[in-house]
């Protein structure tokens, strides 16, 4: 049998670790555009630099690893 609040308490758990991550994965890239010397999102988009998307990508799996091992995942 089916225990609907407790499914309905992890679907929320897991939305709420979710926006969480989503976060400090958004203030982690914000830090680290603050810290080189160029504009991330300018080489990016515009300049299509290939290095500073590789650069961004490798921030981003690395915070997304400590993320997911700081909650339990």
């Amino acid at each position: 049998m089916i225990n609907f609040k407790v499914l309905a308490g992890l679907i929320i758990e897991g939305v709420v670790f979710s926006i969480v991550g989503l976060i400090v994965l958004m203030l982690g890239y914000k830090v680290f555009d603050w810290a080189t010397p160029y504009d991330l999102n300018r080489q990016i988009a515009e300049e299509n630099n290939t290095a500073a998307g590789v650069a961004v990508a490798g921030v981003l799996i690395a915070l997304g690893i400590i993320v997911a091992a700081a909650m339990g995942g």
